[in-house]
């Protein structure tokens, strides 16, 4: 038996599989990263005109004048309509709110993808400082999940900002699932984006989240430079960390005095 002709058979059968798994990856992969459920809502209250043409529903929540900011990015699987009863629980904290959806999520038409994610957090964010005319150091950056790529996104380009918050966050979109890189393409890439942010940042997560491990946040506080950052862990919760005792209490309190 020729050992080294099997070996070889073996390694260009493998390279082949690799091959088609990462076409079907490069292929798939928007459908497989961004499952946008059917609207939960019937109306909008507003659009934000996107960089490309499309435009992205969005809902604004206003508080008192001189309040802090909370520009806010929603989890995947979900839209305005679901995360309602969070964006009222900010609001009546005191905070005006900006939420939006991403293009394909709720009644943002069009089909959803990582750069579309990023225009419409940037479209966020251009409404509040030219449309509102509110100063960036108000404006609070605050991504639960998927969003976490926007906020991330946004702290990066928008480093005089008043401070990021991320919950539930993931490093990359492959760390989320899986320990070791099995793609050699980037995909939703928070570490790279965080590598740089000095601002003060409050990471949150659950202890027994399965959807976006813990490892995520050990390694998005660790890569943080930033001189004022948090990491928060609730014990037991999982990854729908609104319902974990005394989250909202963190979140506030952080927005309030990011700099103790």
């Amino acid at each position: 038996m020729n050992w080294s002709h099997i070996f070889f058979v073996f390694c260009a059968v493998a390279l082949v599989l690799y091959g088609a798994f990462l076409g079907l990856v490069a292929l798939f992969k928007n459908a497989v990263i961004f499952p946008a459920p059917p609207p939960s809502y019937s109306r909008a209250q507003m659009f934000l005109p996107l960089a490309n043409g499309e435009r992205a529903a969005a809902v604004w929540l206003p508080a008192a004048s001189g309040a802090p900011v909370i520009l806010y990015s929603h989890g995947n699987g979900e839209d305005l309509g679901e995360i309602a009863e969070v964006l009222r629980t900010l609001n009546a904290r005191g905070f005006s709110v900006l939420a939006y959806d991403y293009v394909g999520y709720g009644l943002s038409a069009g089909k959803p993808d990582e750069e579309k994610i990023y225009m419409a957090a940037d479209a966020a964010w251009k409404w509040l400082a030219d449309t509102m005319k509110i100063p960036a150091e108000r404006i609070a950056l605050m991504g639960y999940s998927l969003g976490s790529a926007a906020a991330s996104h946004l702290a990066a380009a928008h480093p005089d900002a008043r401070c990021l918050v991320l919950s539930g966050a993931f490093s990359d979109g492959v760390n989320a699932v899986c320990p070791v890189r099995i793609v050699p393409m980037s995909i939703l890439d928070n570490a790279s984006k965080l590598a740089g942010v000095r601002m003060p940042v409050l990471v949150l997560h659950g202890t027994r989240d399965f959807v976006v491990p813990p490892r995520n946040a050990r390694k998005i506080f660790s890569l943080l430079p930033s001189p004022d950052k948090r990491l928060v862990w609730f014990e037991g919760a999982g990854h729908a960390l609104a319902q974990a005792e005394n989250y909202f209490d963190e979140v506030c309190a952080f927005v309030n005095n990011p700099r103790p």
